[in-house]
């Protein structure tokens, strides 16, 4: 048992405290790891921020729920930022290289989200309108004369921007609206005479079936009707899902249709359908003439049982089932038969007579977007709406998608919609979307990146840097560089390149150089270095010798002394080159509010003996960098 606590003894002392007891004992310096490296966070990285205890307190009960969310999302939020919740990450041991030391810096490479496009939401929640019989008359000019669509001869495009002041007396520049129209691709007929001459016709009675259900027997026969294959018209109801409903004293507004054919007339409805039922049915006699082929009537139901007969077209009631084919008896549940007469129009002469539902015409339901600009309503550009015919297609059995369809099937719809798009097209889809709960619009934005459609939802990868100081990680956008000397060493060969290239493209060419490698002034004729300022993209290093420079444009230097040659190029390296190079390469670099931004970087100077020196710059505009100091000079900055 001795052994054991002696062993505990010992490591619970300081690894060197019996060392420095004896004479000319040094401890050993800290390990220090100094590194400058890039790193992705990886969905694992951002459950481990949202569950860090340091975040977790930094986040309080305010934003609990805002710290969780970036866990499962994977990306960082304006009320959970990178800038403050990162640098507990950095310091754990979820971070790979926790043990970094002080001075080391990480490029970190994670995702956030921005603002979305604030069109997207004024689209979403642009006010609707559903065109009124009364604005299709005003299209066509006529309270007759007129069907409740637009054709090729009467456009929405023309019409709706007309009609649209009236809905929106006060719109606002920039103002937008969502329109559902109807349209036909055929034109209208307008035949019907003034005053009609009315057709005389007798009426009977006819007995209903059982359960309410109407039957008018259109041949004055009903074994030879039925014997012959003629069928019975069902005066029935439809409801949303197509089924029939039996007609009581309140309905109104059924449309069947006579038809001649040879050896009688019979009834069918508008899809030309012939419901059969089986029973005794009175004969139904027409006493002058037989109804035109193909005219259209509607019966009304009355209160008292009764129905008459108007010279009015109605719309579709029934679908055609061509499988309808049963015979069977009914009983009526009520015990009683409603008496149902049929009245022929001469009993109703001063009916009034409609001229516009005659010339009827096939339509489809249309939405279209409109913006209000420079006083007048025009069709809103880069915006598309997804039609009822859209939703059919993608296999929708309702008119709106749900869930993860948008993101799935918007980007096949648009590839359809634009096939000749170009790289960096835009567009704003509106659709409706079911959250359910509700349909309400959404809109999503689009940009086509020249092969695919690519949703734009707010997240956006960025990089920025964190570096450890005393106190810990923190965000700092500066950036630090180091270029080691030797050939072929990055990245010192894609930055004293850039200074080469900006030495040949803003010194050399006005000079009359034609080419990088002409070697006729500053840049050599291998085109890898320049003795204006000194930078070699061969030995990745400043060459500060003045014979050299001399050597290879002695125009540049002439009646200068060495000295002077020196101090010229590095005033040159430290407020020209340098700074066009990295306006070069770090376009992006850019002031960051509440936070300077230096670039400070290391580099190697060959004077005959190799030296290190550290030039930093301040970012003072985008792509702008402003001397700050080198330290090759006594003060670190040059001498008046």
């Amino acid at each position: 048992m001795l052994i054991p606590s002696v062993a505990i003894s010992l490591a619970a002392c300081d690894d060197n405290a019996w060392n420095d007891k004896l004479d000319g004992f040094e401890s050993n310096p800290p390990i220090t790891d100094v590194k400058t490296i890039e790193y992705t966070l990886t969905d694992a990285d951002y459950a481990a921020i949202a569950v860090n205890a340091t975040n977790v307190g930094l986040a309080g009960e305010a934003n609990a729920e805002a710290l969780t969310a970036v866990g499962t999302q994977h990306y960082f939020t304006d009320v959970i930022t990178a800038t403050d919740y990162v640098p507990a990450f950095l310091e754990s041991t979820s971070f790979p290289y926790f043990t970094l030391s002080e001075g080391s810096a990480v490029k970190l490479t994670y995702r956030e989200t921005e603002a979305l496009p604030e069109l997207t939401t004024t689209l979403a929640s642009a006010p609707a309108v559903t065109l009124s019989t009364d604005d299709y008359q005003l299209v066509w000019d006529s309270d007759d004369d007129y069907v409740n669509c637009f054709t090729p001869s009467m456009p929405a495009s023309k019409f709706i921007p007309k009609l649209l002041p009236e809905y929106f007396p006060e719109a606002e520049e920039g103002a937008y609206a969502i329109v559902t129209s109807q349209v036909s691709d055929q034109e209208p007929v307008f035949d019907t005479p003034d005053n009609p001459e009315e057709p005389s016709y007798t009426h009977t009675l006819v007995t209903a079936m059982a359960n309410g259900t109407y039957v008018i027997v259109a041949d004055g026969n009903a074994a030879t009707t039925i014997s012959k294959g003629y069928g019975y018209l069902a005066l029935t109801e439809v409801t949303s899902d197509g089924a029939g409903l039996n007609v009581d004293e309140d309905a109104e507004g059924i449309e069947f249709t006579f038809t001649a054919t040879d050896g009688g007339y019979y009834l069918q409805d508008c899809n030309g359908r012939y419901l059969s039922q089986s029973g005794t049915f009175n004969s139904f006699n027409f006493s002058d003439a037989a109804p035109e082929t193909g005219a259209v009537w509607e019966v009304t139901i009355n209160d008292d049982g009764t129905a008459k007969i108007l010279n009015k077209a109605v719309s579709k009631f029934m679908q055609y089932d061509p499988n309808y084919s049963s015979y069977g008896s009914y009983a009526d549940a009520r015990g009683v038969l409603p008496s149902l007469y049929v009245k022929s129009p001469a009993a109703e002469a001063k009916a009034p007579v409609a001229k516009a539902p005659l010339a009827t015409v096939p339509y489809t339901t249309e939405y279209s977007v409109w913006q209000y600009a420079k006083d007048k309503w025009s069709a809103a550009s880069n915006v598309a709406i997804l039609q009822p015919s859209d939703y059919t297609e993608m296999q929708q059995k309702y008119a709106n998608l749900s869930g993860t369809l948008p993101a799935q099937l918007l980007p096949i719809y648009l590839a359809k919609k634009y096939p000749y798009a170009q790289a960096d097209n835009i567009v704003y889809v509106l659709y409706q979307y079911y959250d359910g709960k509700a349909t309400k619009y959404r809109c999503d934005q689009y940009a086509y990146d020249g092969a695919a459609w690519i949703l734009n939802n707010g997240i956006k990868t960025v990089t920025s840097q964190f570096v450890r100081k005393a106190d810990g990680w923190k965000y700092d956008p500066s950036v630090t560089l180091v270029l080691p000397v030797g050939k072929s060493m990055e990245p010192s060969t894609t930055y004293y390149q850039a200074c080469v290239d900006w030495v040949y493209e803003n010194i050399d060419k006005p000079l009359g150089s034609t080419s990088i490698k002409s070697g006729l002034y500053y840049v050599t004729s291998y085109g890898n270095n320049e003795y204006y300022s000194g930078t070699s993209a061969f030995q990745n290093n400043v060459d500060l010798r003045a014979a050299k420079a001399k050597e290879q444009y002695p125009d540049g230097y002439e009646g200068m002394t060495d000295d002077q040659i020196v101090e010229l190029m590095k005033h040159r390296f430290a407020f020209e080159v340098m700074p066009g190079a990295l306006k070069t390469l770090h376009p992006d670099a850019a002031p960051t509010p509440d936070v300077e931004v230096f670039f400070t970087i290391t580099f190697g100077v060959y004077t005959g003996t190799n030296a290190t020196y550290t030039i930093v710059y301040k970012v003072t505009a985008p792509a702008t960098f402003e001397f700050v100091s080198c330290d090759w000079w006594e003060n670190g900055v040059p001498a008046e």
